[in-house]
């Protein structure tokens, strides 16, 4: 994987994507802004952690149905000063995710249901990918 890679959707890899996957992605590909890892249902809050304190340029996360990280470790999420959403869709219950926007605070919390990564735009940018111009109006 190119240490340049800014945008990385993993989402869906279920099992097969583990912490050990995880460190080796943070520590390699440091300039990440936007990862999803969604659905990776056995990373744990080791994963997280890698993330903190690699990840320094990222904007964007989605863990969304990655539920062998507990609810209280996102709340280390905090000290990543650039982290602007954080997607936990079907995670936690609604107390747990209000408790999590009140202590995360500059986090915008399920924003975006679905992954933008390597996909089209939509709206008035949908033929752009990645902000560049793909076809013609």
């Amino acid at each position: 994987i190119p240490a340049s890679l800014e945008r990385l959707n993993l989402a869906g890899y279920r099992s097969d994507l583990q912490d050990y996957h995880m460190e080796t992605l943070a520590t390699q590909c440091q300039n990440l802004r936007e990862l999803d890892v969604s659905d990776a249902t056995v990373i744990t809050a080791k994963s997280l952690q890698y993330i903190i304190d690699n990840l320094v340029r990222l904007e964007s996360l989605s863990t969304s149905r990655c539920y062998n990280i507990h609810g209280s470790a996102y709340l280390s999420l905090a000290n990543c000063p650039t982290l602007l959403y954080l997607n936990v869709y079907g995670l936690l219950k609604d107390a747990a995710l209000t408790e999590l926007r009140e202590r995360l605070k500059g986090i915008q919390l399920n924003k975006f249901p679905l992954s933008s990564i390597a996909r089209p735009t939509v709206g008035i940018k949908r033929t752009s990918l990645w902000n560049l111009r793909v076809r013609d109006a």
